[in-house]
């Protein structure tokens, strides 16, 4: 009898106990989660990225899911692959191409319809059918290109800074004057180049 009993309570809690939770696993859904992904970020996204991302917000997949899903929205024109970087984007321009830095690693899109036109048309010209135009270069963005240009002088002059100060700092001078004429501009060991700092020499 207490058996029965405890059979029945177990067969009247399943029948009215709140239904689980949907898992929303249709492809349809899948993809307007990945692209939700896409479009929030400031930067193209890799496979794995996704993934990562995918787990922060409770809802993960597995980089397979994520390749699979990719592949659908290229097919579908919704997304477009940065080859340089093994990354997606939103499509915008189909007919766009991309400046990718090689330091940083943002990505730039610039205006390819003509390039992208002269490109068709030598393809054909040699009876070859394009499909999938690639339009990517690799480079340094204006960010990049001015950290190197202000990084290496700073290299260079390390070590003869050094020299100068400890001249000036012991009341010495420096060849040809220079201690007494310029300020010293010395850059520690592990220090940002940008912040290098300046010492007036003692000798002035």
């Amino acid at each position: 009898m207490r058996s029965e009993q405890l059979a029945e309570s177990c067969r009247d809690e399943n029948e009215f106990a709140p239904p689980a939770s949907p898992v929303h696993r249709q492809p349809a859904d899948l993809d307007r989660r990945v692209m939700d992904q896409l479009r929030a970020s400031n930067r193209p996204l890799g496979a794995h990225e996704i993934a990562r991302q995918s787990r922060q917000t409770g809802s993960p997949l597995a980089p397979n899911q994520v390749y699979r899903i990719l592949d659908r929205l290229l097919q579908r024109g919704k997304v477009r692959r940065i080859e340089l970087l093994s990354a997606y984007t939103p499509t915008r321009d189909d007919r766009a191409g991309f400046a990718v830095c090689k330091d940083c690693r943002t990505v730039t899109s610039f205006e390819a319809q003509d390039l992208a036109g002269q490109l068709d048309r030598l393809c054909r010209a040699r009876g070859f059918e394009p499909a999938t135009p690639i339009l990517e270069v690799s480079g340094l963005c204006p960010e990049c290109r001015a950290h190197r240009a202000g990084a290496l002088p700073v290299r260079r002059m390390r070590g003869m800074a050094m020299l100068f100060a400890l001249l000036s700092l012991a009341g010495g001078s420096a060849p040809g004057g220079i201690a007494g004429a310029y300020p010293v501009l010395i850059a520690a060991e592990g220090e940002k180049p940008g912040r290098a700092r300046l010492f007036e020499s003692a000798s002035a």
